[in-house]
């Protein structure tokens, strides 16, 4: 099972019957699920994208430039640990959808990668400002180093939401989808 696919899927879903979703991509990496929730947003809708790294905003940024979809979102070269910092209080409130892609930047420097402390803030920082109807996917990867740390603490963190979860059970390292609304 494509995890990243199941949590489109769902997503798109949910996103379909809003007028105007406002999104966060959590973690842009290299834009993929920027562009989505960018192509889910409708004529008045919003997606506001974070990454620590430069290469991860220049290619989400050329990606949606190639998509024609530039005017949907606003990328911050910053934590998402900041969400709450960086996108305008007018959206408080309003946040609709929100993924959350942890480990690393595929094809890149494996040893930046995302911390639970960072995600367990940004996730905290969301709930203060999320929309009363939302839905949240955050997939973590245990296989890597400090992966399996940061999984934990999530699933930790995320049972107060009892998250649909979707793993492979047979495999202690493969990685696991969390699927929930915060409310």
């Amino acid at each position: 099972m494509n995890l990243t696919q199941k949590a489109k899927e769902i997503l798109a879903d949910f996103l379909a019957p809003i007028e105007a979703p406002v999104s966060i991509d959590a973690t842009c990496g290299n834009g993929f699920d920027t562009l989505f929730l960018a192509q889910n947003s409708k004529q008045n809708g919003k997606v506001f994208a974070f990454d620590i790294q430069k290469n991860a905003v220049l290619q989400t940024k050329k990606i949606l430039k190639e998509n024609g979809l530039s005017e949907k979102a606003e990328i911050f070269e910053a934590s998402h640990a900041l969400l709450k910092e960086k996108i305008p209080s007018r959206y408080f409130g309003k946040i609709n959808a929100a993924m959350f892609n942890l480990g690393w930047l595929p094809k890149s420097d494996k040893t930046v990668i995302t911390k639970p402390e960072s995600t367990i803030k940004a996730l905290e920082s969301l709930a203060e400002i999320a929309d009363e109807t939302n839905l949240i996917s955050v997939l973590a990867y245990p296989a890597h180093e400090g992966g399996r740390s940061e999984l934990e603490c999530v699933e930790e963190y995320l049972k107060k939401y009892s998250p649909r979860i979707f793993r492979d059970e047979k495999n202690p390292n493969s990685p696991v989808l969390f699927i929930f609304t915060m409310r």
